[in-house]
């Protein structure tokens, strides 16, 4: 690669105080450019809540990108999301030329609804222009070869910045056990987490259906935690007070958090759920809950579906099988001995996705000869 001496990342997600979780990775991105002491500069998007302030944030967004690159002279602009941030870059590139190179994730090559196919055509001009595509796993780099025939080599693999394993790691029992009291969770109570957008496509009425058809939640002492927000949120709360009282009484909700508070979470649990029906180009959920020494019941899809390995680091199950879900959180709780190997294994896993694995990649698409 060429050495690049001004490089603008443009990105329509970043995360804020409101919504710390918003982007994440592109926020830790930014972090291992920093730490890398390349020279960059940033033009990025909050999330904004409402129609009309989404679409004045929007055009805010398209303007400062616009601007900056006719006035900034970098001969790299780097983007994620090109679906909806490559607009910008594509009109100054008609002015003065600079090289390119993109970040796809999830609904960029994937569409989830009607909006996204359309922007997928900027997916495609981003595409087709990038001296380099960067995606998050293998699993999604076959999706784009196959969807824009680019040649492999065009294609560097690099998981979203990784896991920072300063943050995500697992407690020492006695730090667990401090930790497990402050949130109010029996220390023979078993787990299940479950952590994501409260969308339909993540999987929460499966896991629901899930504990209500496991046998031996019925007579396990167990709590639930479930963390995130979203459009569903009401549906969720709506569908919990229908549920036994013996279930209903040991869910517990989080909203979004931040990563500290994230990675304690995690900790409480003894098994993730990871009930996905999209096809995830990467599935951070469930590579961050590995970190933290937890096994994960996974859909057997899209990128999962190449690092969940069954009664390895966890289980996969048919996509949106309720009955196969709640099978595999009765074998996490009736084999014990079991469960330890699992944890073992999903830690195993998780060294291949850390941050400082992710900086390596990120340092040798960027800096010649490293």
């Amino acid at each position: 690669m060429k050495d690049y001496h001004r490089i603008l990342i443009v990105s329509n997600m970043i995360p804020d105080k409101k919504h710390p979780s918003y982007g994440v990775f592109v926020k830790n991105f930014i972090e291992q450019m920093e730490h890398l002491h390349l020279p960059f500069d940033v033009s990025a998007m909050y999330m904004s809540d409402g129609k009309l302030s989404k679409l004045l944030g929007y055009i805010r967004f398209y303007m400062k990108t616009y601007k900056s690159i006719l006035s900034g002279k970098y001969d790299l602009v780097y983007v994620h999301y090109p679906s909806f941030s490559f607009i910008p870059v594509n009109a100054a590139r008609l002015v003065r030329r600079f090289d390119i190179m993109t970040n796809l994730h999830g609904s960029d090559v994937i569409p989830l609804k009607r909006i996204h196919k359309i922007m997928n055509l900027n997916t495609a001009a981003a595409v087709k222009k990038s001296v380099k595509v960067v995606v998050p796993s293998e699993y999604y780099k076959s999706v784009v070869v196959k969807k824009y025939g680019i040649p492999q080599n065009r294609i560097c693999v690099y998981p979203s910045a990784g896991i920072d394993t300063d943050v995500f790691h697992p407690l020492p029992e006695d730090g667990l056990q401090k930790l497990r009291e402050e949130y109010g969770i029996d220390k023979d109570s078993f787990v299940i987490g479950f952590a994501g957008r409260l969308v339909t496509t993540k999987g929460w009425k499966v896991l629901l259906k899930a504990l209500v058809r496991s046998d031996k939640l019925k007579n396990t002492g167990f709590r639930v935690l479930i963390v995130g927000d979203g459009v569903d949120g009401d549906k969720l709360d709506n569908a919990i007070e229908k549920m036994p009282a013996y279930i209903r009484e040991n869910i517990i909700r989080y909203p979004f958090l931040d990563q500290k508070k994230l990675a304690e979470v995690y900790n409480l649990m003894d098994v993730l759920a990871f009930p996905t029906l999209a096809n995830e180009s990467l599935g951070l959920v469930a590579l961050e809950a590995m970190t933290t020494g937890v096994p994960v019941i996974s859909s057997d899809i899209a990128a999962p579906s190449y690092y969940i390995k069954d009664g390895v680091n966890g289980y996969k199950f048919e996509v949106g099988n309720a009955d196969r879900l709640a099978e595999c959180i009765d074998r996490c709780i009736s084999d014990p001995e079991k469960h330890k190997s699992l944890k073992t294994g999903a830690l195993g896993t998780a060294q291949k996705y850390s941050s400082t694995e992710a900086e390596n990649i990120l340092g040798k698409l960027f800096i010649p000869g490293r």
